[in-house]
């Protein structure tokens, strides 16, 4: 990722994950695996990620 990201929205959902999105003005690429039980994907300009709090 070259920049910062134009928009980047973070929730807390009550089952005890934390996720966010984070949108760039291009598409992105060379996004790094989370390692531990997270998630992380991105398709053309956003970036999506999840990862268990508890």
């Amino acid at each position: 990722m070259t920049s910062l990201p134009k928009r980047l929205e973070m929730r807390f959902e009550p089952v005890g994950m934390l996720r966010a999105e984070m949108v760039f003005r291009e598409a992105v690429e060379g996004v790094p695996r989370m390692k531990g039980n997270g998630n992380i994907e991105a398709e053309g300009s956003v970036v999506k990620a999840s990862y268990p709090l508890m």
